[in-house]
């Protein structure tokens, strides 16, 4: 038997830690919706279990 998974939204974002020091995290949705639409390719992403 195999498991169905939905897909997720997902942005790659850069926020400042305490250190002052950017870090690339990502930011999950789960309402089916991105977070922006920008002319970056790396911001929207879709995360599928595999």
């Amino acid at each position: 038997m195999y498991a169905v998974y939905e897909p997720i939204c997902v942005a790659m974002r850069g926020r400042y830690n305490e250190d002052g020091k950017i870090r690339q995290q990502l930011e999950l949705r789960h309402d089916g919706l991105t977070n922006t639409l920008t002319t970056v390719t790396k911001d929207n992403l879709v995360l599928e279990h595999i």
